[in-house]
């Protein structure tokens, strides 16, 4: 850990460098809670590929009580963040682009504690509807959708990101609102299917479920959603 520590202090040579529960810790001062820290990335990935590790990026703040708050929630993005990175060579991670990941996790945690419900629960029926429809018809509308309401319903953004002509995908968000049941105008609406789509994917991905309700199949399932 000793050579490890001075290879970072001569990346972070302004920062604060400590070991904690065998994790190495750096506070990086910034001026304001937007604000990158301070230091050569390449260097630091290069570190990261030799040691084979992962750092995160955790939240700004002015107190180094709130520290006791923000080590385990920065800590915690690491396993999120190892699921559903898109990139299998980023070894630097921001706490913020997997926030929510955290927070569907501590529901899910907080939900099992008091009543052993299942995550599913969590999820707007009409996205469950969704799931199953895909399911039983070898569609993707739950994609659609969530990449639908990811680009903030920019029909053009979601149209080339999922290689369909504008048409197709204002077809497939119809039909998509036919089977929810709700009118996509409405922000409430959109933030609740936004939460839902986001407990589809941490059951489906970090859960490891094939089925959201956890039920064994003896035949792979048809939806182009579940991963495999």
């Amino acid at each position: 850990m000793g050579q490890l520590i001075r290879e970072l202090e001569g990346i972070f040579p302004t920062c604060v460098i400590t070991t904690y529960k065998g994790d190495a810790v750096i506070l990086a001062w910034k001026p304001r809670h937007y604000s990158e820290p301070m230091y050569d990335r390449d260097a630091f990935q290069q570190l990261l590929e030799r040691y084979d590790a992962r750092a995160c990026i955790g939240n700004f703040t002015r107190w180094l009580s709130s520290l006791r708050s923000i080590y385990p929630q920065t800590k915690g993005t690491l396993k999120y963040a190892r699921v559903f990175c898109p990139d299998p060579e980023q070894r630097i991670y921001r706490f913020e682009d997997y926030s929510m990941y955290q927070i569907v996790g501590l529901c899910v945690d907080n939900l099992k504690a008091l009543h052993g419900g299942d995550p599913v629960y969590l999820c707007h029926p009409g996205v469950i509807t969704l799931v199953a429809y895909d399911s039983k018809n070898g569609t993707n509308l739950f994609q659609v959708l969530f990449t639908f309401l990811k680009n903030d319903r920019n029909l053009t953004q979601t149209a080339r990101a999922l290689f369909f002509h504008r048409n197709t995908l204002q077809h497939k968000i119809e039909k998509i609102e036919s089977i929810i049941g709700e009118d996509l105008d409405s922000s409430a609406i959109r933030q609740r299917l936004m939460f839902s789509c986001t407990v589809v994917e941490y059951i489906q991905k970090y859960l490891k479920r094939d089925d959201i309700y956890g039920r064994k199949r003896k035949t792979p399932p048809t939806s182009a959603l579940v991963e495999e």
